[in-house]
């Protein structure tokens, strides 16, 4: 596990901004597959979705790289942070990354039954 998926896991955002900042890689895996986008998805951590999806071309990490993280991203299991905050009861993360464009398919049997999206 990353350093930036420990800070993740914590909901430390100032670690977390000063991380990126120094060039930590928002799309690095652990062994199942997790990005730290998975990580804040399942545990709740709204500000650090909205912070690591809202990365622009001016973040310092990786200027070459396509902006802000993947939100469709799988995890070795073939689950998406979508997936994570759903059957962790997230629902304002489900929201914001309906919102965001993530694909809604997949394995319904494991989605919150989220009315008022």
């Amino acid at each position: 596990m990353s350093d930036l998926h420990r800070a993740c896991e914590t909901g430390n955002i100032e670690e977390v901004r000063l991380l990126v900042d120094s060039g930590a890689d928002i799309e690095v895996k652990n062994n199942d597959g997790w990005t730290p986008l998975y990580v804040v998805s399942r545990n709740g951590h709204i500000d650090i979705v909205k912070l690591l999806v809202d990365l622009g071309p001016s973040c310092m990490a990786a200027p070459a790289v396509m902006p802000g993280a993947d939100i469709e991203a799988k995890a070795t299991i073939g689950w998406t942070p979508l997936l994570y905050a759903s059957r962790y009861g997230c629902v304002d993360i489900v929201k914001l990354l309906i919102n965001l464009g993530a694909d809604i398919g997949g394995p319904l049997y494991i989605m919150l039954p989220i009315v008022d999206i």
